[in-house]
């Protein structure tokens, strides 16, 4: 039996409605990389990945300047 996009989207709904798990042939799997779900997927995981690198990075930053406020700070009440 050949899986058609609609047979997939109606499994995959059925399966996310109801907050479940399934297992995918190798037939679907296959329709999921013709139909470009995989590379839409992809980029996703990318642009996910991208968004975390840039909030570490932005933590980064605001701990530095917290460190460096803190630190001058300190100083501050020294010369007093």
């Amino acid at each position: 039996m050949t899986v058609t996009p609609s047979d997939l989207w109606r499994k995959l709904s059925k399966h996310i409605d109801a907050g479940r798990g399934t297992r995918l042939s190798a037939e679907e799997l296959d329709l999921l990389v013709t139909t470009g779900a995989i590379d839409a997927l992809s980029k996703a995981a990318v642009e996910f990945q991208r968004q975390m690198a840039e909030e570490r990075r932005h933590a980064k930053a605001e701990a530095a300047s917290d460190t460096a406020s803190q630190l001058a700070q300190s100083m501050t009440r020294r010369r007093r």
